[in-house]
């Protein structure tokens, strides 16, 4: 506030740059990033997501908390910046059962490694060392935009962005996109755990957090534990720098970020082969999980298992296309259609627009009215004689989800919105 009652964000910029060649310019401009506090206007918070979550699994549409999308690493400039980072988020020391003692000092240890590592960083690594007052609150909770006494030598925006990243894949991305490969294919058990090791994850930053909910249906809750309970329990202080410091030091689950990502991820992000990646995620868990004993073994059964994941989700998702087009064509029959087929144009098909092939024995094409059809969702059931191959739940398109009923379909979406599922149609022509 001193600064909007002087007006000195209004008078202090224009002074500089009427006099830019003065001396103190660089210093005078330390003096209004780090030392003036910033107007609410010009600052954003982001608060810790405690809301009820179920499990990873949940809708990949219902994000529950601010992402920032495209580069997270706008600071890092090479890889061997990314290399200390990782050194700085690992480490976390786990107790053990028969040196349970032991756990408070290897604790402290830690802390004193870790603000060692955060000294030898790059300048641009590492917070500004004018700072006022506690970054801690009365109950134990970081600050908005804050981090705890181990890790506030590092610079909060950049650990913000990171932590920011690995929660979205979290709680909205890696779960619903292995939950049908899961769910539709035998895995074996070691396979299938390695997948779901992520599940145990969300307790450390949700207190209303449950085993049971998170587990996938007709599955055993898989619990990850230590000496003193479960490995990754609710971390009181909500630092950013903890979640990850805790993160990286699981190698399974540092494992099943790197699969998740991979699967997830197009050629144009992976790039020509596994020593060019473009990324800087993949590179930052790959780094990540180097830092463990046999990493880079274990990048290489990460990059496996991801491809053996994204051929399965492909086989379900071209299975699930094939069922639904076999339903439309069945429950229309050919008897009572008039014209021939009707074909969705690939390019308007936002816009709903159909594109009828010419026909000579009208001086027109046939006008079709989609609001008018006779095509009705509460009749439309798919023959009895089609069994899907693959047939979980719930399916998804890009319009909403269609869920079964019995051996009936309600789509959530309208006849014309449906894009994902038809290609060529008979569709009744207006009367």
């Amino acid at each position: 506030m001193i600064q909007q009652y002087l007006g000195l964000n209004k008078i202090w910029p224009t002074y500089i740059k009427s006099h830019s060649q003065c001396l103190c310019r660089p210093l005078i401009k330390l003096f209004l990033t780090f030392v003036l506090p910033q107007s609410p206007s010009e600052t954003t918070y982001v608060a810790m997501s405690s809301a009820t979550v179920g499990s990873i699994y949940s809708d990949a549409g219902s994000t529950r908390h601010r992402v920032r999308h495209g580069r997270i690493f706008r600071v890092v400039v090479n890889n061997s910046d990314m290399k200390k980072l990782t050194e700085v988020f690992s480490g976390y020391p786990s107790p053990v059962h028969d040196r349970r003692d032991q756990y408070p000092r290897q604790l402290d240890e830690h802390k004193k490694e870790t603000k060692q590592i955060i000294r030898d960083l790059p300048f641009r690594l590492r917070a500004h060392k004018l700072r006022f007052g506690s970054t801690t609150m009365a109950n134990g909770v970081v600050k908005p935009r804050q981090l705890c006494s181990t890790h506030k030598g590092l610079r909060a925006k950049l650990t913000y962005d990171i932590w920011d990243w690995v929660q979205h894949e979290l709680d909205d991305r890696i779960g619903p996109f292995i939950y049908p490969v899961i769910m539709n294919f035998q895995l074996e058990p070691d396979v299938e755990n390695k997948l779901r090791v992520l599940e145990s994850v969300l307790e450390m930053y949700h207190s209303d957090f449950s085993y049971e909910a998170a587990a996938p249906p007709g599955r055993v809750p898989l619990i990850l534990q230590d000496a003193m309970g479960s490995k990754f329990r609710y971390q009181q202080n909500q630092c950013p720098g903890c979640y990850l410091a805790r993160i990286g030091s699981d190698q399974n689950v540092c494992f099943a970020l790197l699969v998740g990502t991979l699967a997830r991820s197009g050629p144009s992000r992976l790039g020509r082969d596994r020593n060019h990646v473009i990324s800087s995620r993949v590179r930052f868990l790959q780094y990540w999980l180097r830092l463990h004993r046999k990493g880079l073994e274990l990048i290489e059964q990460a990059w496996t298992l991801a491809g053996e994941v994204r051929d399965l989700r492909r086989a379900w998702k071209e299975s699930q296309m094939h069922y639904i087009q076999e339903s439309v064509r069945a429950s229309l029959p050919v008897n009572e259609l008039s014209g021939p087929p009707v074909d969705l144009d690939r390019g308007s098909r936002n816009t709903g627009v159909l594109a009828h092939p010419p026909d000579t024995n009208h001086s027109r094409r046939p006008h079709v009215d989609l609001d008018r059809t006779s095509w009705n969702p509460e009749t439309f059931a798919p023959p009895s004689d089609i069994n899907p191959p693959l047939d979980p739940p719930i399916l998804t398109c890009k319009q909403g989800p269609v869920q079964e009923t019995g051996t009936r379909m309600v789509m959530a979406s309208t006849w014309a919105g449906v894009q994902c599922i038809v290609r060529t149609v008979y569709i009744r022509t207006a009367q």
